[in-house]
């Protein structure tokens, strides 16, 4: 997808993560959790993004929903930005 939205992309090999879950009402609130995150990173610009905006955003919550992700974080231009999800996978943000 971000090949066809932006020319291309690269994934890094998996890493190493640790995330604290806020969530008072899940069952792991509260605790630290360690995953293995995948970065993927892909030169574009402003132009494009917001050309492609719905695109990328449908793409953002397919990846989190289907992943069973409480969030997806995305980093644009320095800015850290996330889609956070409900236990059943639906987009909150």
């Amino acid at each position: 997808m971000l090949g066809r939205l932006f020319g291309g992309a690269t994934a890094y090999p998996k890493g190493e993560g640790v995330w604290l879950d806020k969530g008072q009402d899940t069952e792991h609130g509260g605790k630290l959790l360690f995953d293995e995150p995948v970065v993927i990173q892909s030169y574009t610009s402003t132009k494009v993004i917001l050309a492609e905006k719905d695109a990328l955003r449908a793409f953002l919550v397919r990846l989190g929903s289907g992943a069973k992700q409480a969030a997806v974080g995305f980093v644009i231009d320095r800015d850290y930005m996330e889609i956070q999800f409900d236990p059943e996978g639906n987009a909150l943000t």
